[in-house]
């Protein structure tokens, strides 16, 4: 079977300088790949065309047999507006004879946003199990995870168990342009999450956390680094650390071959071991990002972060002191926020003063908790989207952006402010802001900044 694997356009386009090499899209190509299948994987976002422009981003390859776009689905760089290309893609990718299925939060969540005449099939959750049963020409009814149209209305089938990771294949980065994304290779090394924050929507949408071996891990780090040159490399997993022994076994087995790279991660605070971050250093990695969100004991319960701002602050002493460079996020207007426990978490950004510093608003994502909690409330899946949840504070809208402010005023002298990721495309006008490189960022942050081993 012939197929295309479309990474569709964001809207706007995502800023070069943050774009990382889609790596979900990239995934999904690569194990569509390894079952036989003739495969060819359209960026529509590096390529800044938009979704209008499908069939000429194809270059005149429009015999094939079927279309997989993946939107929304690792990566949460796709803006809302972006729903919109997902359509027009599958309008003419079904103009050319294919069958087209799509995967991701909207697909999972909302398939009646979606499903017209044009789209066959839209995966929930986990793509692999359906795709591995549509490759091979099942019936729609014998596909586990999907949802599509029949006889007017909308067809769900059971969810999927949970695809052992261990089957997927090393991505091949032959099907992308890598020198066109910054200067970051990324893997995908576990899925899930063992936390079950309210704001989140990793549990829901991925289940339980498990991972790949360590072996194939190392592998995978081997290839980039031994073929395509990589200096920099980003676990870019919900969360890397969740099990002390295979994070070992990475790092031992990294050492045992020599691999000489600088690693990065998404890391849980509440899982923090000093010894494996030890041997994680060790190893190569210099970059670990905790969602701490809230300087209040209060809200940090609530929103269930299993953790307190004393041992938030603890913890990010111990990382920095081992010698990771630290980025914290923050969501300034929690449901309930009030005066007090906004103070706190201002303060506590303040003390640490971490490297990196992420401010944002809640996004109520699908499939979280807060999401199902506050259904009247306006959502959206981009965590940037610059909307205050006024309606769901005790506080003004003025004194989050006042606190904001006064915050990044007070940050300014040794962090670069930054509100526009365009930014991040000059470097060195970067370090001239902050010779540390040391950033608050009110939008998406680029990964690898100041990383070296």
């Amino acid at each position: 079977m012939k197929v295309k694997v479309v990474n569709p356009p964001n809207r706007p386009f995502s800023s070069k300088g943050i774009l990382i090499e889609p790596i979900d899209a990239l995934g999904v190509a690569s194990f569509i790949a390894a079952q036989g299948h003739d495969v060819s994987l359209v960026d529509m976002d590096i390529k800044q065309m938009g979704a209008e422009r499908y069939t000429e981003a194809l270059q005149g390859d429009t015999a094939y047999d079927l279309a997989v776009i993946v939107h929304d689905y690792h990566i949460p760089l796709h803006q809302d507006g972006a729903l919109q290309a997902v359509r027009e893609i599958a309008r003419q990718a079904a103009g050319h004879g294919a069958r087209v299925a799509a995967g991701g939060k909207a697909a999972t969540y909302k398939p009646e946003t979606l499903l017209d005449d044009h789209l066959s099939v839209l995966i929930r959750h986990e793509m692999e199990p359906a795709l591995e049963v549509l490759l091979k020409g099942g019936d729609l009814q014998d596909i586990p995870g999907i949802s599509y149209r029949q006889d007017g209305g909308i067809v769900s089938s059971p969810r999927a168990k949970a695809f052992d990771l261990d089957r997927l294949p090393v991505s091949d980065r032959g099907l992308i342009p890598l020198g066109e994304y910054i200067d970051v290779r990324t893997l995908l090394s576990s899925r899930g999450c063992h936390m079950t924050c309210d704001f989140c929507h990793v549990p829901g949408f991925w289940g339980a956390w498990r991972g790949r071996g360590a072996v194939s891990v190392v592998d995978e780090i081997e290839t980039l680094v031994n073929v395509h040159g990589a200096k920099k490399i980003l676990f870019l997993d919900d969360n890397a650390t969740v099990s002390k022994k295979r994070m070992k076994e990475i790092c031992a087995g990294i050492k045992e071959r020599g691999i000489r790279v600088a690693l990065g991660c998404l890391g849980s605070l509440s899982l923090y071991d000093r010894e494996m971050m030890e041997d994680m250093y060790a190893a190569g990695f210099r970059w670990i990002h905790y969602g701490v969100e809230s300087g209040d004991d209060e809200q940090l319960a609530t929103i269930h972060k299993k953790i307190t701002a004393v041992e938030a602050k603890r913890i990010v002493r111990e990382t920095r002191d081992i010698g990771f460079r630290v980025r914290t996020s923050w969501i300034m207007d929690l449901p309930g926020t009030t005066d007090d426990q906004l103070k706190r978490t201002t303060d506590m950004i303040l003390q640490m003063r971490t490297e990196e510093i992420r401010l944002h608003h809640l996004a109520l994502r699908m499939g979280s908790k807060l999401f199902e909690q506050y259904p009247d409330a306006p959502s959206s899946q981009y965590i940037h989207h610059g909307r205050q949840n006024q309606n769901l504070c005790k506080v003004s809208p003025d004194a989050i952006t006042d606190a904001v402010s006064a915050l990044t005023a007070e940050l300014a002298p040794s962090h670069a402010v930054v509100s526009n990721p365009d930014e991040f495309i000059d470097m060195a006008a970067l370090q001239k802001r902050s010779a540390g490189l040391n950033v608050v960022s009110l939008c998406p942050l680029r990964y690898g900044i100041g990383w070296d081993v």
